[in-house]
């Protein structure tokens, strides 16, 4: 997206309604589950939950960059099973973005479709009610003949890798620099391109301060999140907790 356009983002807004409908004065619902939410929705859902009174509680049903959710009365979260695992067997190799593409392919949306993992097998999410629905229809994939199977798998659990980054200062050139590992001329020229996004916004300036608790992606090199700061060098560079993608 060019800047932050979230806030015209249809599919969020109709998510954002939703969670009002928790808090409304009908009390029509006092949960609500969302469908499988990208780094930028799980962003704008956290921030809208701290400024609602009451609070809202927030639950993730599992561990990768998409998340599905649960909202309100958390304590229903032992009787849902909204995540369905997939198998696909083949024996031919497959790159994450032909099962994406199959699986769009065959008219599915992309919310409904959860994350998918290539290491040695292949496995996708998906939401409850479509898992028949991909059995039955995901036959190809790419050039090759596939079988879906549904699995009793425990969804993998995605590990972060967490490392501490030394920068000078919470310049955003700076910061992009340090923890990509690319230069400061290049991370001031990819900010300028709006190849670099702070919150899910490519408007920005150089020098604009970063802050803890942020998303920052770089175009091409990866996606990581500011987690704070945990201490000082001896030369009074500072040290950040990141977590990459």
């Amino acid at each position: 997206m060019n800047g932050n356009n979230l806030s015209n983002d249809y599919n969020l807004i109709k998510i954002k309604e939703k969670i009002l409908e928790i808090n409304g004065p009908t009390k029509d619902r006092d949960y609500y589950v969302t469908p499988f939410l990208p780094l930028s929705y799980q962003y704008e859902i956290e921030k809208m939950l701290k400024h609602i009174k009451p609070q809202i509680d927030i639950y993730y049903f599992n561990s990768g960059e998409r998340k599905v959710a649960i909202l309100g009365n958390i304590s229903l979260k032992y009787k849902l099973n909204p995540i369905r695992l997939l198998k696909i067997k083949t024996n031919d190799f497959l790159k994450h973005s032909d099962i994406m593409g199959a699986i769009l392919n065959i008219g599915l949306k992309r919310e409904v479709i959860g994350n998918i993992y290539t290491n040695g097998v292949y496995l996708v999410e998906v939401l409850e009610h479509i898992e028949d629905y991909v059995v039955d229809n995901l036959n190809n994939i790419s050039c090759y003949r596939v079988k879906v199977e549904k699995t009793e798998d425990e969804i993998p659990s995605v590990n972060s890798v967490i490392k501490k980054v030394i920068v000078s200062s919470y310049r955003l050139d700076n910061v992009v620099s340090s923890v990509f590992n690319i230069s400061r001329e290049l991370s001031k020229k990819m900010i300028i391109n709006k190849d670099v996004q702070l919150n899910f916004n490519n408007e920005l300036e150089v020098d604009k301060r970063v802050s803890p608790n942020s998303y920052l992606s770089c175009k091409r090199h990866g996606k990581v999140f500011i987690i704070g700061e945990v201490g000082k060098t001896k030369k009074d560079n500072i040290i950040l907790e990141v977590k990459y993608f």
